[in-house]
C-alpha cells in the first residue's frame, strides 16, 4: 500500500518540478560569497531554521561552521505550507491542485540561478519540517486539536496512541508530503545538472510542560484535556510520536528512488529530564546558546561524515 502511495507522491513531486522548471524571468540573486569553496547551504524550514534572537542552527553553521547560508524559513510553517500555496491540512488525504509554496518555489529558483563559482562549491539543501504538522498546530481555542486526536483518553493505565489516527496522519499523509518534496528536488536537480546533498532532521523529545511564546503553548493543554495531568505521562506520549516521525524519516532517507537524502537523528541531544529548561526554551524550541549548540554539534558530525568540510 505504501509503495502505491509513494508512487503517487513521486508523480506529484515530478509534476511540481515540471511546473517550477517552466521558463521564467531570471531570479535576482542575493549578494553571496564569490570565489570561495565554502559550503553553500540552501535551507527551507520552520523556526528551527529561523529563531529569534540570532543563534539558531543556521546561524551557528554560518558563524562557527564557516558555511555560506541562504534560507527561506518561518516560524510555525508546516511541510504542507512549504510545498503548496494552498496547503492541505494534515488530516486531508490528498492535496488540492496548487501552485508551489513560497519555500519550495524560492529553493528551486535559487538552484536554477547558481553561478559558475557556486556550482564548484559543495552544495547542500537543508530541510527542517514536520514538527509543526504533528505538534505545532493550534486551533481557534488555542489548543492543539490535532495532537489531542492522536491520543486515547486517559483510562488509569499507560498512555496509548490512537493508532489508526497516527498511522493516517504520519505514516500516510505526512509521508506523502515528504516524498513529494524529495521527488521534486531530485527531478529539479537532474534538470539543472546538480548533485546537491539533501539533509533532513528529525526532532528530539520535547517536554509538554506548558511553556510557550507570548503565553501560548502547543502541547500541554491538549494532553491535559485528554486526562494526562502527569508530566511524565505527557513526555511518554511525545516520545512515542517523535519516535514515529523519526522512523518515517529514516525509512525515506534510505529509499534511493528519492535521491540523495541524509537523515540527521537528533534524539537524545536535548535533555528532557529535570534540567530540561537548560536545553528547551519552551515546548518546541531549543535554548540559545546551549540547546542549539548541541544540535549544531550533531549536524556538524553528519555533514563531515558526508564529506562536507566545515570551517
Amino acid at each position: 500500500m505504501s509503495a502505491q502511495l509513494d508512487e503517487a507522491s513521486i508523480a506529484r513531486g515530478e509534476a511540481m518540478a515540471k511546473k517550477l522548471l517552466a521558463p521564467r524571468k531570471p531570479a535576482t540573486l542575493r549578494d553571496g560569497v564569490r570565489g570561495t569553496r565554502k559550503p553553500l547551504i540552501l535551507a527551507i524550514g520552520d523556526s528551527w531554521f529561523n529563531y529569534w534572537p540570532r543563534g539558531d542552527l543556521l546561524d551557528l553553521l554560518e558563524d562557527a561552521g564557516g558555511c555560506a547560508i541562504e534560507r527561506c524559513a518561518s516560524a510555525g510553517r508546516t511541510l504542507a505550507e512549504m510545498l503548496y500555496a494552498k496547503p492541505p491540512a494534515l488530516d486531508d488525504d490528498l492535496p488540492q491542485e496548487s501552485e508551489p509554496g513560497q519555500e519550495l518555489a524560492w529553493l528551486i529558483r535559487r538552484l536554477g540561478a547558481l553561478t559558475d563559482d557556486e556550482r564548484l562549491r559543495p552544495l547542500c539543501i537543508l530541510v527542517s519540517a514536520g514538527g509543526n504538522d504533528v505538534a505545532g498546530q493550534r486551533g481557534p481555542d488555542g489548543t492543539n486539536q490535532l495532537l489531542a486526536r492522536m491520543v486515547k483518553p486517559f483510562d488509569g493505565g499507560a498512555p496509548q496512541l490512537e493508532e489508526e489516527t497516527v498511522r493516517q496522519l504520519i505514516d500516510v499523509n505526512l509521508r506523502a508530503r515528504y516524498v513529494t518534496l524529495f521527488a521534486c528536488l531530485r527531478q529539479v536537480s537532474a534538470a539543472f545538472k546538480l548533485s546537491p546533498r539533501t539533509f533532513v532532521h528529525g526532532y528530539d523529545y520535547p517536554v509538554p510542560d506548558g511553556r510557550g511564546v507570548l503565553g501560548r503553548s502547543w502541547l500541554r493543554q491538549a494532553l491535559v484535556d485528554r486526562g494526562y495531568t502527569d508530566l511524565d505521562q505527557r513526555k511518554q506520549i511525545m516520545r512515542c510520536l517523535i519516535e514515529r516521525l523519526n522512523a518515517l524519516l529514516a525509512e525515506l532517507a534510505a529509499d534511493t528512488k528519492l535521491g540523495s537524502v541524509t537523515y540527521v537523528d537528533l534524539r537524545g541531544t536535548l535533555s528532557n529530564g529535570t534540567n530540561h529548561a537548560l536545553f528547551w526554551q519552551n515546548e518546541l524550541h531549543p535554548t540559545i546558546p546551549i540547546g542549539f549548540t548541541a544540535i549544531f554539534g550533531k549536524f556538524c558530525a553528519v555533514l563531515e561524515e558526508q564529506g562536507i568540510e566545515l570551517g
